[in-house]
């Protein structure tokens, strides 16, 4: 499934953007 892909990208966005949004 393309899905568990995506999700694993989108927590890698996440921790990225964690910081950076904070």
């Amino acid at each position: 499934m393309a899905l568990y892909a995506w999700a694993k990208r989108a927590n890698r966005n996440c921790e990225l953007l964690r910081p950076v949004k904070t």
